[in-house]
């Protein structure tokens, strides 16, 4: 597995090229955690995470998602909630479960461990989803009554890893 440094924020990306089980080449790339709140007193954090993956020999993107994983004292991700997308052209809803709208899917998980709440929210997106909220300057994910605001230094990490996908995937 390689590591980008990318310049313009503190995003990093890693690719990982892999083969699965029909012999079809994978490439997948990461972006490292981008924290998005952060509360030290009360032990609390929300991070975000990316990854796209596309089959080596094709121009479509396979699988982007969204990934939030948070700890705090209270369980606050509803897994009985869909996840809306604020854009800056519109919202997207993701629901919970199979995929409906075309847009993606969600799935939410919550644990209670000591005296925290570790959770997820895994948004499997469409090329077009992704593409939309990348270009976006103001962009929430709302789950429930959660409200995750994704400020400068996460958009700008999500627009790098984009950036390093369509650059890498034009040099093959």
């Amino acid at each position: 597995m390689q590591r980008a440094d990318l310049s313009k924020s503190q995003a990093k990306v890693s690719v990982q090229h892999t083969t699965d089980d029909r012999g079809v080449k994978i490439t997948t790339f990461k972006l490292d955690p981008v924290l998005i709140e952060n509360n030290e007193a009360g032990k609390a954090f929300v991070l975000l995470l990316a990854s796209v993956i596309y089959e080596d020999k094709s121009p479509a993107t396979k699988h982007v998602s969204l990934n939030f994983h948070a700890r705090s004292r209270e369980c606050r991700f509803s897994n009985k909630a869909d996840l809306l997308l604020v854009l800056d052209d519109g919202t997207i809803t993701l629901t919970n479960g199979p995929g409906k709208s075309g847009e993606g899917t969600l799935w939410v998980y919550s644990e209670p461990e000591d005296d925290l709440c570790i959770e997820s929210c895994a948004a499997i997106i469409s090329e077009q989803t992704f593409s939309r909220l990348i270009r976006s300057k103001n962009v929430e994910a709302r789950l429930g009554e959660v409200t995750l605001r994704l400020g400068a230094i996460p958009l700008q990490a999500l627009r790098e890893l984009a950036a390093y996908v369509r650059t890498t995937k034009g040099a093959q």
